[in-house]
């Protein structure tokens, strides 16, 4: 997606002449700050920049695309320019990307879920819309809020926020606000996916595949079989010249 927006879009991405990650995702920024404009969490003024280059979009962009350890490198080589926006970022991003299951020791948990919520969550010192999400990411904070339609717009990227959020954890240690495990996913995605999927003209492959993700591999079996017989007996009713009776819904 970042070498297609930037193909589509050269002149408003002005890469350069050196195709770098961190060049092409700065370019991308340029695409996503220039199509959003309009909107009013993207206002340019509010967002925290480094060096011209608004910082948390770069973060988030590169923990989107699976790129942590560019992520923690960029950080790192903009460590003091760091410090001054948010002391504790730099280490709570390195701890993050160095652990295989990507989790915080408990106390450097504790620290970002208090910063998360006294500083950052109402977005009271900055406006960056960027900033809470890459917190709600690696701290995995106000997991009762699990979604990010200023930055997170489209199904896919819901997803992809699930599953990072998502951990298996014993449900009788831990504190019930920091409990969302895959079967609490699953649920997600079994009660409300099907409404928002399964209706006339929407994706039926994405839903499938959603369904996939989270392990649901009974229910794609089923919904597809369901999907292929209700769309041969409406081929062969129609074959027939006979007119349709009233459908029931079949999932």
């Amino acid at each position: 997606m970042i070498d297609k927006t930037i193909a589509e879009n050269p002149q408003i991405a002005r890469v350069g002449g050196v195709p770098s990650v961190l060049n092409k995702f700065r370019g991308f920024i340029n695409v996503k700050m220039a199509q959003n404009r309009e909107k009013p969490d993207w206002e340019p003024k509010g967002f925290e920049c480094i060096n011209e280059v608004p910082c948390w979009a770069m973060v988030f962009y590169l923990i989107r695309a699976g790129l942590l350890k560019e992520a923690d490198n960029y950080v790192r080589t903009n460590q003091p320019q760091f410090q001054k926006l948010d002391r504790g970022f730099a280490t709570y991003l390195h701890a993050y990307t160095a652990h295989e299951d990507r989790r915080l020791s408990r106390q450097l948990h504790d620290r970002i879920q208090g910063e998360y919520n006294n500083r950052i969550r109402h977005m009271e010192d900055c406006k960056d819309p960027f900033k809470p999400a890459v917190y709600k990411i690696i701290g995995r904070c106000e997991l009762a809020k699990r979604s990010l339609p200023n930055v997170m717009p489209t199904a896919e990227d819901w997803m992809w926020l699930q599953l990072v959020l998502s951990r298996e954890i014993d449900r009788t240690s831990e504190p019930a606000h920091e409990v969302f495990t895959l079967q609490d996913l699953q649920k997600s995605v079994t009660q409300f996916g099907a409404k928002h999927f399964m209706a006339k003209g929407s994706n039926f492959g994405l839903y499938f595949q959603m369904l996939l993700m989270c392990g649901l591999f009974e229910d794609v079996g089923f919904r597809f079989i369901s999907l292929v017989m209700f769309i041969l007996f409406i081929l062969l009713t129609m074959g027939s010249g006979r007119s349709l009776p009233i459908l029931i819904p079949f999932c």
